[in-house]
């Protein structure tokens, strides 16, 4: 496992991060939503991919950020969201703009349904997605999509297959 990893779930506030517990399973995916972890958008993948494939043995195809298909999983997944004990204003879902290919998920397949606000980046460099969360009020869009630059660091939604 990469050392910033490793140094990511050390540094982390959630008391209750175990990597076999705290799943909901809907049909073939389980959707996790991890609080207490500030990471990048490279970094949330390979905690999705590298920490839960190692403590479940699947391999890494399986296990990644979450892909958002429809109204009704949307749904769910905000209502974990806001179901979760956090203090993100945004939490990395598995969406990203390919210069090349456009928006694509982390496997490759056109993303073919939105929740966006508009599909509109507000500044160059923001090509990785992420869905707003609040409780309170404290960003305009709750549940909505919106690009941001990879690097900022927010929570993280992570499903496995």
């Amino acid at each position: 496992m990469d050392t910033s990893i490793k140094i990511l779930l050390a540094k982390s506030d959630d008391s209750a991060f175990n990597p076999r517990e705290g799943w909901l399973v809907r049909g073939m995916k389980g959707y996790r939503v991890l609080t207490g972890i500030d990471a990048s958008y490279d970094e949330a993948k390979e905690i999705c991919q590298i920490l839960f494939s190692y403590h479940f043995g699947h391999s890494y195809s399986l296990l990644s950020l979450v892909s958002i298909n429809s109204t009704e999983e949307q749904r769910l997944v905000y209502s974990l969201v806001l179901a979760s004990k956090h203090s993100h204003d945004q939490f990395w879902i598995g969406a990203r703009d390919d210069e090349v290919h456009g928006l694509r998920w982390i496997d490759g397949q056109d993303v073919k349904w939105t929740n966006f606000v508009q599909y509109k980046k507000q500044s160059p460099g923001q090509r990785c997605v992420a869905i707003d969360a609040t409780k309170k009020g404290r960003v305009e869009n709750p549940g909505k999509w919106v690009f941001d630059h990879c690097a900022s660091r927010k929570g993280l939604i992570c499903q496995r297959a």
